[in-house]
């Protein structure tokens, strides 16, 4: 069953001479508890795509639905439903220094529109989930790089959101730990949701074990790549040898 679907997508941005396409008929179908990696050079059009999803802009052309939903046609009331369906992760983690990790967790929801009690019971599930204790009483800034960004990847699940959005999560992080989030984002899509992670690292696209490869390049989808389940993307190799359209999306 499909959970995102994208259909002739177009999104630009600015008018007249300072007009810039960002996206160009973008189309794919991701299915639940898929693992995605969106792979392209800075500026191809990864940022603005995961940013349609999360309704933080609005397409010029084509639908975007989401868990069966078109979400052009949701009103403005309707987009914190939205975002709890849809968690994200972003490279700055973008966590309260100074709070701990459950008030981190909680007070996202809680933005949302959900009750403090319900709040509350959600991430420590999503912390317990992640191996981060709910009952820390220290301050995030004071846990390692690996920790931080596993109490965002809590605060992404807590919502128990039908599609994790993911936008360079490993980009501080090394090798190590790298692994380590990829290896618990894998988790993640073995319970259902679908993962769709962006990333411009080679590295990163050779370790994952995406069951989906999308390549953008100037706003255009030049390759959807359906993997063997378990088998990671193309290494660096591949991704700088031009396109490969095996069942691709063009």
């Amino acid at each position: 069953m499909a959970t995102l679907e994208f259909a002739d997508v177009t999104m630009t941005y600015g008018s007249g001479s300072t007009r810039r396409r960002a996206l160009l008929d973008v189309s794919f179908v991701l299915d639940r508890g898929a693992f995605a990696v969106l792979s392209g050079p800075s500026g191809a059009g990864k940022s603005t795509l995961l940013k349609l999803i999360l309704a933080m802009e609005r397409p010029e052309s084509g639908s975007i639905r989401v868990a069966g939903r078109d979400i052009q046609r949701l009103r403005k009331a309707s987009i914190p439903y939205l975002r709890r369906n849809v968690g994200s992760i972003f490279q700055d983690f973008k966590l309260l220094l100074e709070a701990t990790p459950l008030e981190n967790v909680a007070l996202s929801l809680q933005i949302l529109g959900m009750r403090h009690r319900e709040a509350q019971a959600r991430a420590r599930r999503a912390l317990e989930r992640v191996e981060i204790s709910p009952d820390t009483r220290r301050a995030t800034r004071c846990l390692s790089g690996g920790e931080q960004q596993r109490v965002a990847i809590a605060r992404a699940l807590a919502g128990e959101p039908a599609v994790l959005l993911a936008d360079e999560p490993t980009g501080n992080l090394d090798p190590r730990l790298t692994k380590e989030i990829l290896e618990l984002l894998a988790e993640v899509r073995l319970r259902g949701t679908t993962v769709l992670l962006a990333t411009h690292d080679p590295q990163v696209m050779s370790w994952a074990d995406c069951t989906d490869f999308l390549r953008l390049q100037g706003g255009k989808l030049m390759e959807h790549r359906k993997t063997l389940d378990g088998v990671a993307a193309p290494r660096a190799s591949d991704e700088q040898a031009g396109p490969v359209l095996m069942g691709a999306v063009a």
